[in-house]
């Protein structure tokens, strides 16, 4: 079971914007989405959930990754499509997950 919650905006001190709080190192966990495009027995996110820390899901795209002619486009769209999946699982939570490049 998924418990992400309201998982950012409660553990934020009064006074203080999401910017300040990075910038003076307040305490969170940072799940990479690598490989495992999934929710479910995910070791990682179990932990990071167990910890009771602000989580921050995120996936990037990477652009060594994007060039590599192994990768083609059948392989993108199926991370395209899973990306959409998770965030749609997520948000019945107060979740997200970012995708960065």
């Amino acid at each position: 079971k998924l418990d992400a919650g309201s998982w950012m905006k409660d553990k934020i001190p009064d006074g203080f914007s999401k910017h300040q709080v990075s910038s003076i190192g307040f305490p969170m966990n940072v799940l990479w989405f690598k490989r495992d495009l999934r929710l479910r027995d995910h070791e990682p996110l179990a932990r990071a959930l167990e910890a009771g820390k602000p989580l921050l899901l995120v996936y990037v795209l990477e652009p060594s990754l994007r060039a590599d002619p192994h990768y083609d486009e059948r392989h993108w769209r199926f991370v395209y499509q899973s990306l959409l999946d998770l965030n749609r699982q997520l948000k019945p939570h107060g979740a997200q997950l970012y995708v960065l490049q």
